[in-house]
């Protein structure tokens, strides 16, 4: 069944479409779920991410109708000035929104579909993800985790989330107490940045690391290295072994 819906949706949306809606639908967008009425795709984002909301209406705008953004300002006791202010978009109708409705919400609660994150999910389905509910925390100029917000999936989804980025792209994240995916290995961490950089928007680099970070840098020194290998032609075969090394990253 679930087979059959993914292969009807690529039939309607370019895959790369559908990569940015499995991101958001990770992330903050949702489905409306009204009786007797077909779904429309909703999301919302602060004030400071006006931008965010506005690209993610723009770049869906050609393939789904989306209506211009909307402000809202919402009463909400929690915080110190009593309010809340957002900027959020809602689709109209589609058929692929009824597939996407199928497949997410089978019970009327949201529900991970793997099947077409295995086949569709990408490294812009990860941006997506990780502008809307995604951090990068820094402490004394170093990145020390990444963090996945994941609370609203149960453990099993979780664990098949990891796996599925594990398989993907080779990312290693585990589950912390708050049910969040984290990333704590620094190497790991510059890795999922390089990944997700070339989809993220302006209002967005705070979840990246700023030139500030890396400007603390001392001049040069000269190193000697000594290879454990005798090279005929050094600056030729470390050449060929660098471009084979990017070929073994360069994941896509």
């Amino acid at each position: 069944m679930e087979s059959s819906l993914v292969k009807q949706l690529n039939t309607l949306l370019p895959s790369h479409v559908i990569a940015m809606l499995i991101g958001k639908l990770l992330g903050d967008g949702n489905l409306t779920i009204e009786k007797n009425k077909r779904p429309r795709l909703r999301f919302s984002h602060k004030v400071q991410d006006k931008e965010w909301c506005q690209h993610s209406r723009d770049q869906l705008a050609p393939f789904l109708s989306f209506p211009s953004i909307k402000y809202r300002k919402v009463n909400d006791i929690r915080v110190t000035n009593g309010f809340t202010e957002i900027y959020y978009a809602q689709s109209h109708t589609h058929k692929a929104l009824d597939l996407l409705k199928q497949l997410w919400y089978p019970s009327g609660v949201k529900t991970i579909p793997f099947h077409l994150l295995q086949t569709n999910f990408t490294r812009q389905s990860l941006a997506w993800w990780f502008m809307d509910d995604g951090h990068l925390k820094i402490e004394n100029d170093q990145p020390t985790k990444i963090i996945l917000s994941t609370e609203s999936f149960n453990t099993s989804e979780i664990k098949n989330l990891s796996l599925l980025l594990k398989g993907k792209f080779q990312l290693e994240l585990k589950a912390d107490n708050a049910n969040r995916l984290i990333i704590y290995n620094k190497m790991q961490i510059y890795y999922f940045l390089r990944l997700v950089q070339p989809y993220l928007v302006h209002c967005m680099y705070r979840k990246t690391l700023q030139k500030s970070s890396i400007t603390k840098i001392t001049a040069p020194k000269r190193t000697t290295i000594y290879l454990p290998i005798n090279l005929t032609f050094p600056t030729k075969q470390i050449h060929e072994a660098l471009f084979s090394l990017k070929d073994k990253i360069d994941i896509v």
